[in-house]
């Protein structure tokens, strides 16, 4: 049995760790050596169909995994595109019972990869992975105060490079 976790961006890195962190076993015929095989990381959004359809397409891909950012786009817009290149793949039925909740998305059919759809940061909100993990980060702690203060002074900077759209 083979599984596909497919990511946007650089996501596979913090979500493998989220895993281990948390005692999580990796996937069945994984080692930490062979988790890069596991993860495909579809280098931005515009490029995840890509790697779908190619899963969906590999006999013995049994299970996807999908984890995407939902942006300014929304949950719903995201989930409308995704669960189109499905379409081919499971019937209106299971696809039209898969709704948007906090708990995810799962897709099973007889004779079908089962597919599980997460789109960050929780399923409901626009956002984007770096908005869970904040969510997961202790407010309090000296360190998040930090780097929040950091952040702050250097976004504030004519060379600043990042996009104001991530920080929370």
């Amino acid at each position: 049995m083979t599984q596909r976790l497919i990511v946007e961006g650089n996501d596979g890195w913090a979500i493998a760790q989220l895993c281990k962190s948390n005692g999580l076993p990796n996937p069945i015929g994984f080692t930490d050596k062979t988790i890069g095989n596991f993860v495909k990381s579809a280098g931005g959004y515009d490029k995840v169909s890509k790697l779908i359809d190619a899963a969906l397409l590999e006999a013995e891909v049994k299970n996807i995994g999908i984890v995407v950012d939902a942006n300014e786009t929304g949950p719903a817009a995201r989930w409308e595109a995704i669960r189109h290149r499905l379409r081919p793949k499971f019937s209106d039925n299971v696809l039209n019972a898969a709704t948007l909740d906090t708990s995810g998305i799962l897709l099973q059919e007889e004779g079908k990869p089962v597919v599980g759809v997460w789109i960050m940061p929780d399923n409901q909100s626009n956002g984007y992975l770096e908005h869970f993990l904040a969510e997961l980060a202790d407010r309090s702690d000296d360190l998040w105060k930090h780097a929040e203060s950091s952040i702050e002074t250097l976004t504030s900077q004519h060379f600043c490079r990042f996009d104001a759209r991530t920080r929370q």
